[in-house]
């Protein structure tokens, strides 16, 4: 497992003889497997340094183009579980997340009226949250189609708890790797959807992923999609990896 990223952000972007790449991509939120109906567009903004991700920006808008939703992550003190900040901005719904030392502090706000709740715990190594959840199955993406099943411990800010994940993957067509994300626990497992994700083997770019999304419906409620990635705007795609930053909360 790829050690996590220790070095301030700020003191590698200090750094001249390091250097410095912002890619823009984007993402397609379908409604089902369908592809029938458009749930939300996502546009992606990562930077690396040395080929090392520091931070990302995920923008959300909807059909007609309005934001409605941000999250923005700093990867700078962990890789896997970074500090991070989302906001629905219709229903005021917001997280953040942030890492001091060997604690996390985790803040959730279910709307504007809502009080915000706090926890603070201790950082287990396998401990991942937000799109630093990606950051691990990139790392491991290689075990896991090798019939390795490696396992993080997921921040849930809204539950004010964690999950045992398992990574579960396996090769497909054209250099495709097929990847399953499961509870590790067999009791819960029964409640809660698997999520399914394509990865390229080579670039190691996420493809697709159908699941449960962090971004609700104009209602409120709670929706599963179908994300497509589209990096024909990216700087790089074959040549270089890109650690693409989505996946849900």
């Amino acid at each position: 497992m790829r050690k996590f990223l220790l070095a301030g952000a700020a003191l590698l972007l200090c750094s001249p003889s390091l250097a410095t790449d912002t890619v823009v991509f984007s993402g397609t939120a379908y409604k089902s497997k369908k592809k029938q109906s458009i749930a939300y567009n996502e546009t992606h903004e990562v930077t690396e340094v040395s080929g090392r991700i520091v931070k990302s920006k995920t923008t959300y808008r909807n059909s007609q183009g309005d934001i409605i939703a941000v999250l923005s992550c700093d990867y700078g003190k962990n890789t896997y579980l970074p500090d991070f900040t989302f906001e629905d901005l219709r229903s005021g719904n917001w997280e953040k997340v942030v890492v001091t030392g060997d604690k996390v502090n985790i803040q959730y706000r279910d709307n504007r009226q809502a009080e915000i709740e706090e926890l603070t715990m201790d950082i287990d190594k396998k401990l991942s949250g937000s799109q630093g959840l990606n950051q691990f199955i990139v790392s491991n993406l290689e075990k896991a189609v090798m019939g390795d099943r490696p396992v993080t411990t997921f921040i849930l800010p809204a539950r004010q708890t964690t999950v045992d994940m398992i990574l579960i993957g396996k090769k497909g067509e054209d250099g495709l790797a097929k990847v399953e994300l499961k509870l590790q626990n067999p009791f819960l497992r029964l409640f809660a959807p698997t999520l399914e994700l394509v990865y390229d083997q080579k670039s190691q770019n996420l493809i697709s992923y159908y699941g449960n999304s962090n971004i609700y419906t104009d209602t409120g409620d709670k929706q599963k999609v179908l994300i497509e990635y589209d990096y024909s705007q990216a700087s790089r795609i074959a040549a270089k990896r890109i650690k693409n930053d989505q996946i849900p909360n």
